[in-house]
């Protein structure tokens, strides 16, 4: 029962109580989303579509192809088993910390009037006044868009001149002391935000036509800088608020085109950004790729942390080390210590130039704090998740401004998410914060001419 089985020629690897387990909770989840989303007018809700990637592909759908033969194959050259008994060890602690999220959800869903829902729905309404702003103000956000594309144009061509590479260039700057910091907020974030608002704009805008060049650029430049969430994400935020907004009356077809072009463009970029002559790109099949390649490998990763770690629990000072990361690396020697990706690299033996092992969503907690602390932050974030989802369903859905209100919820659960899940990329949440409020008041500056 706890012995783990090969399937289909090496390609999938399984324990078997491990599996069983995780076909019932793949189960619950359908039936939870048919119950709660599909019957009450939806295709996909806050709730359920947040769940989809970081729960139930990541933890529950890729599990049979964290560990097998053809795994081994393909990573032969590393130092790292791979074993089974940290794969599932990995799985449990996320499946324990998403237990939390469910409990919290269900102790939300039953306490309507709480000081975390006022939060996060005063958070909402301020980024949708955010947005409503940026929208009355279009063309100076345009411009201000190319003011940031200018800038992140010249932080790649800098990159370039140093590094002799055209692509790829996140490498460079990991190593590049204070170009790390800049490249990490214009181009890693404010780009990516501009995006994101552009997008929003565009979907409401009449002349949509003067969007179509910068959206070329903000390609160009996020293809060599190598961030592939960076340009990815924005585009699914839009696709996921527009699937919440027309909910049953969604053109579904259309949708899962939209769906397909994402994955394949989040392919063509891997491929870009990886050395054409490497065995991973002339070896490997597509399939191997997405199954056994590092798109979808948070347990695996974990695993790898966990078979390397010593066992000592941090106690928070990885979470510490995010919540001052804000301060760069090279003058914070605490930070440059206790950062997660910096931690997790120097103890299962990688370079500074490696932006770091994902882990998942409860690996900080869990390095930190052990099982109570995974549990512990599932049912917080759970009671967060829960109220947007219900911020969301209260919602007047009687015009297409509403689609400014789902983007308000989705980008401000964004933030939330970056700061309690990953202390590491805590610094994301603060650049978002100060991208809103940024924007806000420069956009409603007025200038009197005389």
């Amino acid at each position: 029962m706890f012995e783990s089985i090969d399937l289909f020629n090496g390609f999938m690897r399984i324990t078997p109580f491990v599996g069983i387990l995780n076909f019932i909770l793949m189960i619950h989840f359908c039936l939870s989303w048919y119950v709660n989303c599909f019957r009450k007018g939806y295709y996909m809700d806050i709730w359920h579509g947040s769940l989809l990637f970081s729960y139930v592909i990541t933890v529950l759908f890729f599990y049979p192809f964290m560990g097998p033969q053809q795994l081994q194959v393909i990573k032969s050259n590393t130092p790292w088993s791979f074993s089974m008994k940290y794969i599932d060890k990995a799985w449990f602690i996320n499946v324990l910390g998403f237990c939390g999220v469910f409990f919290g959800g269900s102790i939300c869903s039953i306490i309507k009037h709480n000081i975390i829902k006022m939060i996060c729905n005063t958070c909402v309404k301020m980024t949708e006044n955010c947005f409503h702003t940026m929208a009355k103000n279009e063309n100076k956000f345009i411009i201000l868009f190319v003011i940031n594309s200018i800038i992140s144009t010249c932080l790649n061509l800098y990159a370039v001149q140093q590094s002799g590479s055209y692509f790829n260039l996140r490498v460079f700057f990991m190593t590049s002391g204070i170009f790390l910091s800049l490249s990490n907020l214009f181009i890693g974030v404010l780009q990516s935000s501009f995006l994101t608002v552009s997008l929003l704009l565009c979907y409401l805008s009449k002349k949509r036509y003067k969007y179509y060049c910068l959206y070329i650029w903000t390609v160009i430049i996020v293809v060599m800088y190598g961030g592939r969430s960076t340009l990815i994400f924005p585009f699914i935020t839009i696709l996921f608020a527009e699937a919440i907004y027309k909910g049953k009356s969604l053109f579904i077809k259309k949708y899962i085109i939209g769906f397909l072009i994402i994955c394949t463009g989040f392919l063509a970029m891997e491929w870009i950004r990886t050395d054409i002559n490497s065995t991973y790109i002339a070896e490997l099949t597509v399939v191997d790729r997405i199954l056994f390649g590092n798109n979808v490998s948070d347990i695996r990763d974990f695993s790898v942390i966990l078979e390397n770690w010593d066992g000592e629990y941090l106690y928070g000072k990885n979470i510490l080390a995010g919540i001052i990361s804000f301060i760069p690396r090279e003058y914070s020697d605490f930070r440059n210590q206790w950062n997660t990706s910096r931690y997790t690299n120097r103890i299962v033996g990688l370079g500074d130039s490696h932006p770091g092992l994902r882990g998942g969503s409860f690996a900080e907690s869990f390095l930190s704090f052990g099982y109570i602390g995974v549990f512990a932050w599932g049912v917080i974030y759970g009671f967060v998740l829960r109220s947007f989802d219900l911020i969301l369903k209260s919602m007047n859905k009687t015009n297409t401004q509403s689609i400014v209100s789902i983007v308000a919820i989705l980008f401000t659960l964004e933030i939330f998410t970056n700061m309690w899940f990953h202390a590491s990329l805590m610094w994301l949440g603060y650049v978002r914060i100060l991208f809103l409020i940024g924007l806000y008041f420069i956009l409603r500056i007025r200038i009197k001419v005389q």
